[in-house]
């Protein structure tokens, strides 16, 4: 199913590369934290400005002042500050760690330091508004122009927020706004310092009153959503003529499975085609014809792949893909992806055309995360405290069995004595929902074998689980409101998906929660198939005993066996060779303390299990 990305925009203020493979859930909030200890420069390559004299045409480095850039006295905007040390504040590192690491930070930048001016929690949160503002630049004569910049920012608390430039020939009585939030960036993120370009050949096409252009910085927190706290800073500004071919690998992804899901660990058993995705802008002052990305595959195999080629119009985005390809690996090792942008005109600032990546084939790993910490999942926008569920959507190519699950905490100090387990819903088609399918032991936060900031491995109760092609599964953690898990790459919304208190959401612009599948690949499943469905454990929960309901579609040995989490049968019975057809079984869970317990019905063809509440 390939999803609809948004493509060929030239003003872009909501840009997401991904497209929706959400199942009619409703999408909220995360309340994302970034961990400062991963906090990292993701973008160590800056960018090379060597074109001949007088193609430049402003740069500013703050060297020791504001040099000629303004704020508005005796509003908001003053919260725009010169500056050496970095955002400070209740949110703010207290060891300068969130500090922009411009090329010449050294000398200084501005920022808008939200974090200090707020009063915080006991006077209440206020939302940040403040522009700042370059001095008159005279553009006459110049019909296409890139603004870059060096940045860095974080901000709280609502997703549609976004950070603004705008540019204006009049005090900006009239302007054009341009989004340059970072594609990928999420709410509460903070994905280090990176270069900014932005393409006003647009407004200059029809502008008038050159001599006046100015650009601004805008951070309007009161427009969609609340915005209170937290940083931008700003460094190394240059506006120069554009290059006639100048192509721009904005943001890169894959796609993988019946979803497309991005695999970045796929096992021997699930390997599946690969179609690789890139969002590409055209910061040239000409049309770009014959664009196209291409992706190298190295490491563990060769080769390569690419898109069709596309026409990219001045100050475009646009999304494309390549062909798939699969992966030929038949024992484990990693693919390294180099991703490029090139057209039929050769790239004139090709520092921006290259992303790398890679992947791992694995024996029994099988996730959707890439490892990386981008920050920590702790609980939805206005949940704190309450049991919830978190994790991603994946698929099963071949039939398989599910021995374990890997959940990596984060280093809070109050997951300490959080209880944890790992949680497994299949989406049920007749039903349009997902359904619990199966889980793990529940495990105490702390306890020898389980500590804290770490990955922790969590067999699944009652035994390995069987899951069959074309399963689609929701792999999650569940806590009680006191345990944050890391979370990873930026992934499309859709895929990140939980439940809370009975009801299934989607997460708006999600990370990858880092929760794991662990594969047993050495059960051979060739012969196994669903030949038992279970209708239903009723009435569950109970306070007495409960049926089983179950439908053979073929003659077999069935026995059920009833386990508690940590694995103790309960109950056993030998039906022996039963018939095609209906079958009931009683329950015997009066005595049973209460607690979660599983019902395993056991064929010659698998293990199919059930949920059992007893009050």
């Amino acid at each position: 199913m390939k999803k609809i990305y948004l493509i060929a925009t030239t003003i872009v203020l909501s840009f997401s590369a991904f497209g929706q493979v959400t199942k009619n859930l409703p999408i909220v909030n995360a309340e994302e934290r970034m961990n400062i200890n991963t906090d990292k420069l993701i973008n160590t390559q800056l960018y090379n400005f060597n074109k001949a004299p007088g193609d430049v045409i402003f740069s500013e480095t703050f060297n020791g002042n504001m040099g000629g850039f303004t704020t508005t006295p005796g509003a908001m905007d003053t919260i725009w500050k010169f500056d050496t040390n970095g955002p400070d504040g209740q949110f703010s590192s207290t060891t300068n760690a969130d500090i922009i690491t411009s090329t010449t930070a050294g000398n200084g930048f501005m920022i808008f330091d939200a974090d200090l001016s707020n009063p915080g929690p006991s006077s209440g949160f206020v939302d940040r508004i403040g522009a700042l503002t370059s001095p008159a630049i005279d553009m006459t004569g110049i019909t296409s122009a890139v603004i870059s910049y060096e940045n860095r920012y974080r901000t709280c608390c609502a997703n549609a927020f976004f950070l603004k430039l705008q540019v204006s020939t009049d005090d900006f009585v009239t302007s054009e706004t341009y989004n340059v939030s970072k594609v990928g960036q999420g709410v509460n993120a903070d994905q280090g310092t990176f270069v900014s370009k932005v393409n006003v050949g647009n407004f200059l096409a029809t502008a008038t009153n050159l001599t006046n252009f100015k650009f601004r910085f805008f951070f309007d927190g009161a427009e969609g959503g609340s915005t209170s706290h937290y940083f931008w800073q700003v460094d190394d500004i240059n506006v120069y003529e554009s290059w006639t071919d100048d192509n721009t690998l904005v943001e890169h992804f894959m796609e993988a499975g019946p979803q497309g899901i991005p695999y970045y660990n796929m096992t021997l058993n699930q390997i599946s085609p690969i179609s690789f995705g890139g969002a590409i802008r055209n910061n040239g002052a000409a049309i770009s014809n014959g664009t196209i990305l291409t992706t190298t595959i190295s490491n563990a195999g060769t080769g390569s792949v690419a898109s069709t080629p596309i026409i990219g119009a001045i100050g475009g985005l646009d999304t494309v893909f390549t062909a798939a390809w699969t992966p030929t690996a038949t024992s484990p090792g990693t693919y390294d992806f180099s991703h490029v942008v090139s057209a039929t005109n050769a790239d004139q600032d090709n520092s921006d055309n290259t992303i790398t990546d890679a992947m791992n084939i694995t024996t029994s790993v099988y996730s959707v995360d890439n490892g990386t910490s981008g920050g920590t999942f702790s609980n939805l926008s206005g949940n704190t405290g309450n049991e919830i569920s978190v994790g991603n959507i994946m698929d099963i190519i071949t039939n398989d069995y599910i021995e374990s699950m890997s959940i990596t905490l984060s280093s809070a100090a109050a997951n300490a004595g959080g209880e944890i387990r790992g949680e497994i819903w299949k989406y049920d088609v007749n039903a349009n929902e997902y359904q619990y399918l199966a889980e793990t032991q529940l495990i105490e936060v702390g306890t020898p074998g389980y500590p804290n900031n770490t990955t922790i491995t969590l067999n699944m109760a009652g035994g390995p689980v069987p899951v069959f092609a074309g399963d689609d599964l929701l792999v999650m953690q569940r806590n009680y409101g006191s345990v944050s898990v890391r979370t990873a790459q930026r992934v499309q919304t859709g895929l990140v998906a939980g439940d809370n208190n009975g009801v299934l959401y989607s997460l708006s612009n999600p990370r990858a929660i880092r929760v794991r599948l662990n594969m047993n690949p050495s059960v051979s499943l060739n012969e196994l198939s669903e030949n038992i469905t279970v209708a239903e454990v009723s009435p569950n929960p109970t306070n007495n005993n409960s049926i089983l309901n179950f439908t053979a579609r073929s003659n077999e040995n069935v026995s059920i066996q009833v386990v508690d989490v940590a694995g103790k049968v309960m109950q056993t019975e030998d039906l022996g060779n039963i018939s095609t057809g209906g079958h009931s079984v009683n329950i015997l869970s009066n005595d049973f303390k209460s607690g979660v317990y599983f019902v395993n019905i056991v064929s010659n063809n698998g293990v199919v299990t059930k949920k059992l509440i007893k009050k």
